[in-house]
């Protein structure tokens, strides 16, 4: 099966998301976003807790993500992204909008604590299953799968993207 005759990227979603220019504006068109932001986190945080204590590991509260590999799909501005870093994690942020992953990549220049911890590339899910054999500790995709085709490929491709006893966190706004 050719690539394009599943692809999970829905062009008109595309199309919406490239126009943002404000991600990191609190009072902008993604303000319920940044907001809701902040409890994405602490619910990553929490469930990655629950994991280390099932696994026999140690939880650091301060870096709890310290020397895991993170992939962020459909990172939008990075907002996640930026967060994930910012705990530790060695974060790859994802995402078909070249708009996006630009937006993304400036503001994380505002912090040079961020440079060797977060990276963004623009590029779909089921491409980075083909051009690398990288897997990763924790696979997140929130507010994501709602807004993409072919849903169960999608999901695969995020299960694939995870190693062995990995994490994989979705969530989805109620519509």
């Amino acid at each position: 099966m050719c690539i394009r005759d599943r692809s999970t990227v829905r062009e008109s979603e595309m199309q919406f998301y490239s126009k943002i220019q404000d991600w990191w504006n609190p009072e902008g068109s993604m303000k319920a976003l940044i907001a809701y932001n902040y409890r994405r986190v602490e619910f990553i945080r929490e469930v990655f807790q629950d994991h280390c204590l099932r696994q026999g590991k140690d939880y650091r509260l301060e870096k709890p993500l310290d020397g895991l590999n993170t992939i962020d799909v459909g990172c939008g501005g990075g907002l996640l992204s930026e967060s994930l870093a910012r705990l530790g994690g060695k974060v790859l942020g994802i995402d078909a909008s070249e708009t996006s992953v630009q937006n993304a990549k400036l503001h994380s220049f505002n912090d040079p604590l961020l440079k060797d911890k977060l990276e963004y590339k623009q590029i779909t899910s089921e491409e980075i299953k083909l051009t690398q054999s990288e897997s990763y500790d924790i696979v997140t995709s929130m507010e994501v799968i709602e807004h993409v085709d072919n849903q169960e490929y999608f999901v695969k491709d995020l299960a694939q993207l995870s190693k062995k006893n990995g994490l994989v966190f979705l969530s989805t706004i109620n519509k």
